[in-house]
């Protein structure tokens, strides 16, 4: 019972805490993408009709009813021509004898007082907004123009029930993330009889989790919103979907090895293991890697014989599979990897040996440890999500397997497993 509160509570915290901040950045977001919108939004179009005023001004008087006609840009605009005292002259939208005086409008009375006058005009009926621009002409009428955003109030209204909707997806997917990430969380602490141990390692592990997890989400989030947002050039939008593409692969990576962890946990006892030829496991870890290998310009080497051990196929493979891509990844260009089987009467020994760069002496001890990287900036470009050693380590306790590792920095890395017959 107690289990099940401590579950229930951390699943509340986690997800209580992800789901608010996503609204609050979701929210945060819109807001200020409206604000920008909205201001660029005015400045073109005052731009536009100041420029098509300011063109129609400079025709003859006379001209000025066919003025949509001579100036293209202003088909979509509503040109009026207002006398000295308000009247309406000309109207191109409306017959002028039909509009009332327009001597009190503020841009009306700008115009006559400076020459020119601006105004913007709000219509919450017809969810509509109005800018506004008039020029006083030489023998003193006035010159307006002026455009209508008709949709500009819908476009929000449906841009806020779409923010909605990824809010609920966002909060809905949360609680099934959270409620698994918090199972797990849990579990692993329940395991150690060193309820301090236990403690700090679950603190340990979820800020870990919690951290690994952010930083490739952000970076979706970010490219997808400066997308969404209109702020990248065309050119560059191949490179932004790429960048999106690398980080999902990095998530899913990083979840899978902590689903695996995850699954050992739940590791079948010895007496299941069945008759495993390592020579065959380790062929196979070869052949899944040889075109990876291939790529980095690296060599892959297996030499021994045929050596029967008990134990679990699958999880032997993925231990070796780990072992060896490490040796790959941290290799050098033209460098090699040299696998050996040896045995003994009591033990099989497995040794995975790279030409590669090497660890420092000050991390040899911690290379095992979950989430530890030697060089993040390296791990980062490689795809190493820092759990695969973790996992190496873990099959290797399940086997009652030693792990010897040997490293020079500049020289390479010699990895041994001793298994018992």
């Amino acid at each position: 019972m107690r289990t099940i509160k401590k579950h229930n509570s951390l699943r509340s915290h986690i997800f209580w805490g992800t789901s608010l901040l996503t609204v609050f950045v979701f929210l945060f977001s819109a807001v200020l993408l409206y604000i920008m919108f909205y201001h660029q939004l005015t400045k073109s179009v005052v731009s536009d009709i100041e420029k098509v005023c300011k063109k129609i001004s400079s025709l003859n008087i006379i001209e000025i009813p066919n003025a949509i006609s001579i100036v293209p840009s202003a088909v979509s605009m509503r040109i009026t021509l207002v006398s000295q005292n308000g009247t309406v002259i000309f109207d191109s939208a409306v017959p002028a004898d039909m509009l009332e005086n327009h001597i009190e409008r503020t841009e009306i009375q700008q115009a006559i007082k400076t020459g020119t006058g601006k105004s913007k005009r709000f219509s919450s009926s017809l969810g509509s907004v109005t800018w506004y621009y008039a020029v006083r002409l030489e023998n003193g009428s006035i010159l307006r123009v002026s455009k209508t955003y008709e949709n500009i109030v819908s476009l929000i209204k449906k841009a806020f029930i779409f923010m909605l909707i990824v809010i609920l997806l966002t909060i809905i997917l949360s609680y099934f993330i959270t409620d698994k990430l918090a199972f797990n969380i849990e579990r692993y602490a329940l395991q150690t009889a060193d309820l301090t141990k236990t403690e700090k390692m679950r603190r340990e592990f979820s800020a870990n989790v919690s951290h690994e997890l952010k930083t490739p989400l952000t970076s979706i989030s970010g490219y997808a919103q400066m997308l969404e947002g209109g702020m990248v050039k065309e050119n560059d939008k191949p490179l932004f979907i790429k960048k999106i593409k690398d980080e999902s692969e990095r998530l899913i990576t990083l979840l899978d090895d902590i689903m695996l962890l995850s699954h050992l946990d739940e590791a079948p006892k010895e007496e299941s293991f069945e008759d495993v030829d390592l020579y065959l496991v380790l062929s196979e870890a070869i052949e899944n890697l040889q075109n990876k290998a291939l790529k980095n310009d690296v060599r892959l080497n297996l030499s021994g014989e045929s050596a029967v051990i008990k134990a679990h196929w699958s999880m032997l493979l993925q231990l070796f599979v780990n072992l060896i891509d490490n040796a790959v990844k941290y290799n050098k260009t033209g460098g090699a990897v040299y696998v050996t089987i040896s045995k003994t009467n009591t033990e099989v020994s497995v040794t995975v040996e790279d030409t590669g760069i090497g660890i420092p002496e000050k991390s040899q001890g911690r290379v095992f440890e979950r989430f530890y990287r030697v060089d993040k900036s390296r791990s980062k470009k490689t795809g190493g999500t820092g759990l695969g050693l973790a996992i190496v380590k873990h099959i290797a306790i399940i086997h009652n397997a030693k792990i010897l590792l040997e490293s020079r920095e500049g020289e390479g890395t010699k990895v041994t497993l001793d298994f018992e017959v």
